[in-house]
């Protein structure tokens, strides 16, 4: 797992992202806590670190980690956006009891759509059900 400073920095100097202290932060937090949070979670761990902090500075940077390509962003049931780094293929799956949501690993997603009509940038795709924490407890 990515953890320490030199390796967030390299991820978004790649990018061609300045790594200011407060992106390293956030970074480090969708790396580290693998929740799938939204703008309002990252916000209220890190205004512990930095109390002048806004929502407005945290959503800034989530969207220029989503425009360069570290994370997704992506909408639940309940249209909450939540933010994904992306470490590797996986999908999306939704609790509906707990609304946690995990990755499900994928080796290989293959969807074939043809039509000269539209041009296919992105498929989104999650499941939803109950997680085997919850069901156990059903």
């Amino acid at each position: 797992m990515i953890t320490n400073t030199q390796d967030l920095k390299k991820i978004l100097i790649n990018k061609g992202i300045k790594p200011s202290y407060i992106r390293l932060k956030i970074l480090e937090y969708l790396i580290t806590k693998e929740n799938h949070p939204t703008v309002d979670e990252i916000y209220q761990e890190l205004k512990q670190i930095f109390p002048t902090l806004s929502k407005t500075t945290i959503y800034l940077n989530l969207n220029l980690f989503v425009k360069h390509n570290i994370v997704k962003s992506f909408n639940m049931d309940n249209n909450e956006q939540r933010f994904d780094f992306i470490k590797q293929e996986h999908i999306n799956f939704f609790c509906e009891k707990c609304k946690k949501v995990y990755d499900i690993p994928v080796n290989e997603i293959k969807i074939e759509y043809q039509n000269n009509e539209h041009k296919i940038k992105e498929t989104v795709l999650y499941l939803k059900g109950i997680c085997k924490e919850c069901f156990q407890f059903s």
